[in-house]
């Protein structure tokens, strides 16, 4: 028996120890200034294939009553490349494979017992500190955050108090005389800086899909009643919850030990940040501008609450897989 046809004569291994062959000429790849991909081409036995799949695309999984993401396979000798797809085909040309064992009553010689990977990797996404060894139990590991920066206009009624017209003494034009009260002239805009938080989970295991609804119903339309750490300590009040988004994934994975269904989802959830900084103090969604007394102020209804009701946000962003007890 040769070598190659020896897999146990092979140096190279996965982590779950699937022996595998490094073809000639491999690994290959091109790189940008931050971006990159790689390639790599192994020979294995064709029983191994699904079993080398499920090494490169983990599961998501359930860790301690919260979600775990499963990392992608990472390149050998470089953790920050990780695995995207997976393309394979028959070693001995003109002969099939049969890596799925659909044909058990075949004779021996009928199928190669070897198939050519051909994996591709790109730089990992992960937002870690760590991205060579993401903590999978983390639900933050995974979690994708943008930020979109704009703002809208206030008009202050030109009859408001404390609005005055002052001299600009670093660029005085004719007829500026100091501070006189504006009267008779069109609105004046105040500009409110507004910012548009929009945080992403790419996988999540689908039996948390209740769950994460759920919570998103429960605090829909609530501003965060402390400092958000990771929406760039957003203070209290200042971020407004507008909604949540999923997308539930279909996989072509086997159910596992539980004849559970390996599905996903994507979630997206929407943000609203809204901080008007007077006099050294951070205002937020509560407070509204009183024209009458030139001020803002902290709004409230009749019944003595507030127009907008804080929650605890940061439980949308460590979730449990039943919340409410109801399971």
């Amino acid at each position: 028996m040769s070598v190659f046809e020896d897999p146990n004569s092979w140096r190279l291994s996965t982590e779950g120890g699937i022996p595998y062959r490094l073809l000639e000429g491999n690994p290959s790849g091109s790189f940008e200034t931050d971006d990159g991909s790689t390639q790599e081409q192994y020979i294995i036995r064709a029983t191994d294939l699904k079993d080398f799949l499920d090494e490169s695309f983990k599961r998501t999984g359930i860790i301690g009553g919260t979600f775990s993401f499963g990392s992608p396979r990472a390149m050998p000798g470089w953790a920050k490349m990780v695995t995207t797809r997976i393309g394979f085909e028959p070693f001995v040309p003109g002969k099939p494979a049969d890596p799925f064992a659909q044909d058990v009553e075949a004779d021996s010689n009928t199928y190669t017992d070897f198939i050519r990977l051909t994996i591709e990797y790109e730089q990992s996404r992960v937002p870690t500190e760590d991205p060579e060894n993401p903590d999978p139990s983390d639900p933050e590991t995974f979690l994708e955050i943008s930020s979109d920066s704009s703002g809208e206009f206030l008009m202050l009624p030109p009859d408001a108090k404390k609005l005055f017209f002052q001299e600009d003494s670093e660029n005085p034009l004719p007829g500026d005389v100091g501070a006189a009260e504006v009267k008779d002239v069109d609105p004046v805009p105040f500009f409110i800086p507004t910012k548009e938080w929009t945080c992403r989970w790419p996988r999540v295991d689908s039996a948390f899909t209740g769950a994460l609804l759920g919570l998103a119903a429960l605090v829909v339309g609530h501003v965060n009643d402390g400092v958000l750490p990771f929406l760039n300590a957003a203070a209290k009040e200042t971020v407004l919850f507008l909604g949540a988004s999923h997308t539930q994934d279909f996989s072509w994975r086997d159910t596992d030990s539980n004849n559970v269904v390996a599905n996903s989802a994507t979630f997206t959830y929407k943000f609203l940040e809204k901080a008007i900084r007077r006099d050294g103090v951070v205002l937020g969604h509560n407070h509204q501008f009183d024209p009458k007394t030139g001020t803002w102020k902290y709004l409230g209804l009749q019944d003595d609450k507030r127009v907008y009701r804080q929650s605890n946000l940061l439980i949308m962003f460590n979730p449990v897989l039943d919340p409410f007890g109801l399971l």
